[in-house]
């Protein structure tokens, strides 16, 4: 079959664009290896936010797309298109009300032989306990992290919080807080204090994944995911998740493969990740609970040999989500779509 796949990502991809973007040209290549990707083709995907999408006149458009809120009332303009692809029911149970165009569940992957599994031991004598938070430069991202760390990782004198984001603009935030006793290297790209680091810096996948393997927990307190791809890829690595029991997070990550914590939901004004970083909505979105956060990273970190034992059963359930099943699954959509009965 011959698809013509629209937004062929190029360059390296930075702040709230960064998780659209790998997951794009993961699908694609993935895809591109069962079908044939040529722009003649009758069917053509895009992949990308809403806002972008730009249908291609004389052809199958096929929008496969996210949010991450249940909000129905903020998707009064979603395009038309011949067919929705959403990789949650998160996603789909939403779009299902507002639009008549049919809504398919194709769930995004992940490479095991890339984000391969690390047995986790505790940290070595003289070693802090790593959390790692992995995520675009966005509150949505983070939410109440920052209090998180300031009522307890802060607080723990063998414990640090590794932040990872690509492309914030950390200049200005620097004239904010100062630089006394901040050690800065790598050309204001990586930040460190005494029990955090903030690392700016593009990094490859191979390095992506040695700095999971350096980590002991990783943490997503998130407001809405309409996957959750630095999740899963973390979790095939083996890593204990502390992780909002909210959206499209909660289909793969549960009590038993993780740290689900609690959360309510309310109208949030914050900038969306799949649009400009400068736009504010006011959308649902979770609060996740501070004080049950708390005690889920403490619980992690208490009986680490259960909590690593969690963490080998999250890398048995994401290594089964594979771009190669999601390509499959998508190539058989849109076969339908080209060849309907």
């Amino acid at each position: 079959m011959k698809v013509h796949w629209v937004n062929n990502q190029k360059g390296n991809p930075l702040g709230n664009h960064v998780g659209y973007a790998k997951a794009n040209k993961r699908m694609m290549n993935a895809l591109g290896s069962i079908c044939q990707l040529d722009e003649s083709a009758d069917v053509a995907v895009h992949f990308l936010a809403p806002l972008w999408y730009s249908p291609i006149p004389g052809k199958k458009n096929v929008l496969f797309t996210m949010f991450e809120s249940d909000d129905e009332d903020y998707y009064l303009d979603l395009p038309d298109c011949d067919l929705i692809v959403t990789p949650s029911e998160f996603c789909k149970k939403t779009f299902d009300k507002i639009t008549d165009v049919p809504v398919e569940v194709c769930n995004l992957g992940v490479d095991p032989k890339v984000f391969y599994y690390k047995k986790r031991k505790p940290p070595k004598d003289g070693e802090k306990f790593r959390w790692l938070f992995l995520g675009a430069p966005n509150v949505r991202k983070f939410s109440i992290l920052e209090t998180v760390n300031q009522a307890l990782f802060a607080r723990m004198p063998n414990v640090e919080l590794y932040l990872k984001t690509t492309g914030a603009d950390i200049e200005s935030g620097l004239k904010e807080i100062g630089t006394e006793g901040l050690d800065i290297e790598g050309e204001d790209q990586v930040i460190r204090s005494r029990d955090w680091t903030l690392d700016n810096r593009y990094l490859e996948t191979s390095e992506l994944v040695e700095l999971m393997h350096s980590a002991h927990a990783f943490i997503s307190l998130h407001m809405g995911e309409g996957w959750g791809q630095n999740l899963l890829e973390a979790m095939c690595t083996g890593l204990p998740c502390v992780v909002s029991d909210y959206s499209a997070t909660r289909e793969f990550a549960n009590k038993y493969n993780a740290f689900p914590v609690n959360v309510s939901v309310e109208k949030t004004e914050i900038a969306m990740g799949t649009y400009e970083a400068d736009t504010l909505m006011k959308i649902d979105a979770a609060k996740p609970d501070p004080y049950h956060a708390i005690e889920q990273c403490m619980a992690l970190m208490t009986n680490y040999k259960k909590s690593s034992n969690i963490g080998k059963k999250a890398a048995q359930m994401a290594s089964q989500k594979t771009w190669k099943n999601a390509a499959i699954r998508l190539s058989s959509l849109l076969h339908k779509l080209d060849s309907p009965c």
